[in-house]
């Protein structure tokens, strides 16, 4: 974990799509900048589509679009990074916010798909992906102290580490593999 004290920056991780508007809460992580001035948002992630367009005529100042980054850029986005927003409407694990918390930024997800899983008490839930709801989340979040930031990243440590991946992936391909 990076020391000392978080920029007050808000980020998101996901291809930024048509799609991904609703399906990920780009639309809403985007407009929920301008309820939090004093905070930066950062979307990071490959424009597929002219939602690009979209968003960059609705964000306030104080949201940034990436584009695509390497792996070490977005590790350095994490590390800088306070609160990582997964406001989805629909999510598989959520590899994104696992990183984040490993990262030591504080998840801020719906309750959706595995998401409450990946976060378990550490995160801050929103039960609905809207501007108003991700800003007092946001806000929430912001305000954990630095020690919570160990306590979210051990939760990653512990609940997923590699080698349970690898255990559990070994599991469900075994029996596959017997059978043909």
């Amino acid at each position: 974990l990076p020391a000392g004290p978080r920029a007050r920056m808000a980020l998101t991780v996901g291809n930024v799509d048509r799609g991904n508007l609703l399906r990920k809460g780009h639309e809403a992580f985007v407009r929920a900048a301008a309820l939090l001035p004093d905070v930066s948002f950062v979307l990071a992630g490959n424009w597929r589509d002219d939602a690009i367009y979209h968003l960059r005529s609705i964000a306030s100042s104080n949201v940034t679009f990436t584009g695509w980054l390497s792996e070490e850029a977005l590790r350095d986005r994490y590390r800088q990074a306070a609160v990582y927003v997964q406001a989805s409407r629909h999510e598989g694990f959520g590899l994104s916010v696992a990183e984040a918390m490993l990262a030591g930024c504080v998840p801020v997800v719906s309750r959706v798909g595995s998401l409450p899983e990946v976060t378990g008490a550490t995160g801050v839930f929103v039960e609905t992906p809207e501007p108003a709801s991700l800003a007092a989340a946001i806000t929430t979040a912001l305000a954990y102290p630095e020690e919570a930031r160990a306590a979210i990243r051990q939760r990653i440590l512990v609940e997923f580490p590699l080698a349970k991946r690898g255990q559990l992936m070994e599991q469900l391909i075994q029996p596959l593999l017997n059978a043909a």
